[in-house]
């Protein structure tokens, strides 16, 4: 099977490279040595532009692919620092307050408030 390995090898580069037009044009100049690492960053890109959906096959019974699972979210998926600043209101002064996703931003939580009702049990 090995032929056939090749072959789906060969079209998973060439729907990732589409991603990045440095490796596409590598790619369409007959390179096709690209590193994993290059690939991997490619293959990002369109997870994160929700244009390629990674697809990982595995077992928890003996941990057959659960740790290449697990690499994949730490390769492909976004982390909270990929996301935009957020708009909430501040409680205290009811004005609108940004918080970027950073370390060194003040600690905040999402909180909701309520009036307080009342339950009658019948």
């Amino acid at each position: 099977m090995a032929n056939q390995a090749k072959e789906f090898h060969e079209k998973m580069v060439e729907k990732i490279v589409e991603f990045d037009d440095a490796l596409m044009e590598r790619y369409l100049n007959g390179d096709h040595n690209f590193k994993p690492a290059e690939l991997r960053a490619t293959l990002r890109k369109g997870v994160l532009a929700s244009k390629i959906f990674p697809v990982l096959c595995g077992s928890s019974y003996k941990n057959k692919g659960v740790q290449p699972m697990l690499d994949a979210v730490c390769d492909y998926l976004p982390s909270p620092l990929d996301l935009p600043p957020i708009t909430g209101l501040d409680v205290l002064t009811n004005e609108p307050r940004e918080r970027k996703p950073s370390d060194k931003e003040p600690f905040r939580r999402l909180c909701s408030r309520f009036k307080p009702t009342h339950l009658s049990v019948n």
